[in-house]
C-alpha cells in the first residue's frame, strides 16, 4: 500500500511508525509534527507548540506517547490519544539534534548543539536527572541500547 501524506508546509525531516503500525508521525521544518491515520492517510492531530523546526519524532514502546525535538532548544512529550502536551523538556542552551525514549518509556535522552546530552526521568516531570558533558563539538545523535541501561552519543 502506497500513500502520500500531505499536510506539512516545508520539508519533512523525520518519520516514525507507532509500534503497532497503526499510525505514522512526521516532523518538519514547518515547526510542526503530525500524527497520521494510515488507513485514511489523513492527519489525526497536528502538534504545533514548537517555536522552531521539529527535526525529530518518535513513539515510545507502548505507542501512547510521541517525543519531538526541535531547533527551539526543547523536546516535548505528547499524549497520542488525548493530543495534549505532557512534558516540555527545556534545559538545553542550543538546538536539539536528537531525542529518544528508553525501551521502558520512563526515560528520555536528548542531544544538542550545545555539546551536551541530557537524561530525563519522566517520573520527575520537566527536570533532567543528568547532563553528560565532554564532547568538544555539537552532539548530533544519541540513543539508548535495547534495555535502556546504556547510552551512546556522537559528535
Amino acid at each position: 500500500m502506497l500513500s502520500v501524506l500531505k499536510g506539512h508546509q516545508a520539508e519533512v525531516v523525520c518519520v516514525s511508525f507507532d509500534p503497532m503500525s497503526y499510525f505514522v508521525a512526521t516532523s518538519s521544518m514547518d515547526k510542526k509534527a503530525i500524527l497520521w491515520n494510515l488507513e485514511t492517510s489523513k492527519p489525526i492531530f497536528v502538534f504545533d507548540e514548537h517555536d522552531g523546526e521539529v527535526i525529530n519524532v518518535s513513539f515510545n514502546t507502548d505507542g501512547d506517547k510521541i517525543l519531538t525535538g526541535s531547533f527551539d532548544y526543547t523536546a516535548k512529550v505528547w499524549d497520542v490519544y488525548n493530543n495534549e502536551l505532557l512534558f516540555d523538556l527545556k534545559e538545553h542552551s542550543g538546538e536539539i539534534s536528537s531525542c529518544h525514549f528508553s525501551y521502558s518509556g520512563t526515560n528520555v535522552i536528548t542531544s544538542s548543539i550545545d555539546k551536551t546530552v541530557k537524561l530525563w526521568d519522566l517520573r520527575k516531570c520537566n527536570k533532567s536527572i543528568h547532563t553528560f558533558q565532554g564532547h568538544t563539538d555539537e552532539v548530533l545523535d544519541c540513543c539508548f541500547n535495547l534495555t535502556g541501561t546504556k547510552m551512546a552519543s556522537s559528535s
